[in-house]
C-alpha cells in the first residue's frame, strides 16, 4: 500500500509515546545520546526489539523518576500485548480488512449516495461486513457491485437497509 499510514497501524500501540520520550529527555540528568532517543522512539516490530527497548529503559532507570519509569513500563506492557494481538488470527483478520477498505474509502465516501454505508470487519465472523442505508434497490446493487470490484479479502456479509424517500 502506497499510503504513509495504514489504518491498521492505529489499532495497536507500537512505540513509546512522544510524551514519554520528552519526559525522559527532561528528567535524564545528563544529555541523552541521539542514538538512544532514536532507539526509544522507533516503531517496535517484534519481541526482540521490545526486549532491547526494555534494556535501554533499565539502563536509564536511576536517572528518571519512579513514576515515569512505571508509566514507561505500563506502556511497554501495552505494546507487548498489542504485538501479540497483531500476530493472532483475529489481529491479522482485522488488519487485513481495515487496510483493504482503506484503499478505496475516500472514493466510496466521495459519492453522496453511499454516505450512510460503513465497511469493516465483523465481531464474530471472518467476513467483510457492510452495513448502512441506501435510497433504493438500484443503489444497493450498484454498491455491492462496486465493493466486489475491489476484491474483498473475505466473503461479503451485508446488512443494508433500503429507505425509499
Amino acid at each position: 500500500m502506497d499510503q504513509i499510514n495504514k489504518w491498521s497501524d492505529f489499532l495497536c500501540k507500537s512505540s513509546l509515546s512522544p510524551y514519554l520520550i520528552e519526559c525522559i529527555e527532561e528528567e535524564y540528568t545528563s544529555s541523552l545520546p541521539d542514538s538512544l532517543i532514536t532507539s526509544l522512539s522507533a516503531k517496535i516490530e517484534n519481541k526482540n526489539h521490545l526486549k532491547a527497548i526494555k534494556t535501554h529503559i533499565k539502563q536509564i532507570k536511576k536517572h528518571i523518576s519512579k513514576k515515569l519509569y512505571e508509566e514507561i513500563t505500563e506502556e511497554l506492557q501495552e505494546i507487548k500485548e498489542d504485538l501479540k494481538w497483531n500476530k493472532s488470527d483475529r489481529g491479522k483478520y482485522v488488519s487485513e480488512v481495515q487496510n483493504w477498505a482503506q484503499s478505496f474509502h475516500a472514493e466510496l465516501k466521495s459519492q453522496e449516495i453511499y454516505e450512510n454505508v460503513i465497511i469493516g470487519g465483523h465481531t464474530e465472523r471472518k467476513v467483510v461486513f457492510v452495513v448502512g442505508q441506501v435510497k433504493d434497490q438500484a443503489t444497493y446493487e450498484q454498491l455491492l457491485n462496486y465493493i466486489k470490484t475491489k476484491q474483498p479479502p473475505y466473503k461479503l456479509f451485508e446488512k443494508i437497509e433500503i429507505i425509499q424517500p
